[in-house]
């Protein structure tokens, strides 16, 4: 609806440019939806309007995404053939970026066509171009996609090494893929280590739990993620103490210690976290050292936590309270700060009378709270000034002030370190600086506004 809203405006104004931005957005919404012809006719009436503006960085976006639209449909010729069209583009525009993004959608097109050595060339293009722009998050996908290519061919060795490469940008950026790249590795490991004589059949019990594990995690279903992951570790150990059998259960481990953390339940993370250690240990994981640091830092989340609910349950006295409110407001601009502490001093008294278990729902909801206010702060700056209401002075000043205030004083694993990178990703783009990671969480807050900015979408596929 307010898409339809923003359309009508630049019609009335005659703004062709903010017109076909609306039609991309628009169509991004159908596509996502599953509205296929919706979301290609959209595209089509985007692309006209580039076309007549001479807009070539629109038009190459239109014609990506209209790739994206006949991949989804199976349709891979067209697709490939739009795909050629917009890296033409990308070359006569110099814009690596976007060449990067296309040269791996046309490694994917080719991958699903079979044709490995073709989808092996233009993915190792891609690479090459991703790491001339610094994009880690492309890299890291073309990586383990390498990986795939190669357990395709059955060189499992290779596939191993570009699952391990992938696996140690994903987790030095703290996206969630981690875990599912470290899944793929394990899935390998067994089955390549295993004699033929001694292969035997999956554990259904065990591969169910962890789909319910997954899918309730997908839904946002914390407790159920965390009861069934549960049972896929019970099961694992049933598998005795063998390497492999150990490196399985660190790796299901590894995800529990993750749900826990979601849940709030940070003293079970930590313990959970620290038999993987100990596991990556005894068996000589490779990970050991990535596996240490994520320990340090759900350690250092923990800490943090128990601290904030002391304060919060009245076990400190009035100063040790008026100092974390002042921590607290620190983090805001100087016009809401007033109008905060009187809120924050108001519900503390209200706090007080909660039990424990309502005090711990009540403080995790405020502090999610200020950490998507925040955020949604730092996207609505980037759209102010996409839609040209705030120069671009304005928006870095604000941006990097916020991100400032959210990194003040924060350690390892704090939600608002991930704010903070927020705020310095969306700065560099409209400062047309060479681009910082984006934390995974906010992915969509920092696509919404390189859309309204530049009508662009390196359409990642799934692992």
């Amino acid at each position: 609806a307010l898409y339809q809203e923003s359309l009508q405006l630049d019609e009335q104004l005659g703004d062709k440019q903010g017109k076909a931005a609306s039609l991309h957005q628009m169509a991004q919404v159908f596509l996502t939806r599953g509205d296929l012809d919706r979301a290609l006719a959209l595209y089509q009436e985007s692309l006209q309007l580039v076309e007549q503006l001479g807009d070539k960085k629109g038009k190459a976006a239109s014609l990506a995404m209209m790739a994206q639209v006949f991949l989804t449909r199976g349709d891979l010729d067209r697709a490939l053939a739009l795909y050629q069209e917009s890296l033409q583009l990308d070359e006569q525009l110099g814009d690596k970026q976007g060449k990067g993004a296309t040269l791996s959608n046309m490694a994917n097109v080719y991958f699903a066509r079979g044709e490995l050595d073709q989808a092996q060339s233009l993915m190792e293009q891609a690479i090459e171009v991703r790491q001339q722009v610094g994009d880690l998050q492309g890299i890291a996908y073309d990586t383990v996609k390498l990986g795939q290519l190669s357990q395709a061919r059955g060189d499992h060795s290779r596939a191993l090494e570009g699952y391990r490469q992938g696996l140690a940008i994903f987790e030095r950026l703290g996206m969630p893929e981690a875990g599912q790249v470290r899944q793929m590795i394990a899935d390998l490991e067994t089955g390549d280590r295993r004699q033929p004589g001694e292969r035997q059949q999956p554990d259904d019990r065990l591969a169910q739990a962890i789909q319910q594990a997954r899918a309730a995690a997908g839904r946002g279903d914390r407790a159920a993620a965390v009861r069934y992951q549960e049972q896929a570790v019970g099961l694992a150990r049933q598998a005795g103490q063998a390497r492999q059998a150990l490196i399985n259960l660190s790796v299901l481990l590894y995800n529990l210690g993750g749900f826990y953390a979601q849940a709030g339940r940070m003293d079970e993370a930590v313990k959970t976290m620290e038999e993987v250690v100990a596991l990556d240990e005894h068996t000589g994981h490779p990970d050991l050292e990535s596996d240490r640091q994520r320990l340090e830092a759900l350690r250092s989340q923990a800490a943090g936590e128990a601290q904030t609910e002391q304060a919060a349950s009245g076990e400190e006295d009035e100063a040790s309270f008026e100092e974390l409110l002042q921590a607290q407001l620190a983090q805001l601009p100087p016009e809401q700060r007033a109008q905060a502490a009187a809120q924050i001093r108001q519900a503390f008294a209200a706090f007080q009378q909660m039990t424990p278990a309502e005090r711990a729902a009540q403080l995790d909801a405020a502090q999610r709270a200020q950490y998507t206010q925040a955020a949604d702060r730092a996207r609505e700056a980037g759209l102010a000034y996409a839609g040209r209401r705030v120069s671009q002075a304005q928006a870095l000043d604000f941006l990097t002030s916020l991100g400032q205030q959210a990194a003040e004083g924060e350690q390892p694993g704090s939600p608002w370190l991930e704010v903070a990178g927020l705020c310095r990703s969306l700065a560099a783009l409209i400062g047309g600086e060479p681009p910082t990671p984006t934390p995974a969480q906010y992915a969509a807050h920092f696509s919404a506004v390189q859309t309204a900015l530049q009508p662009r979408t390196s359409n990642e596929e799934n692992l």
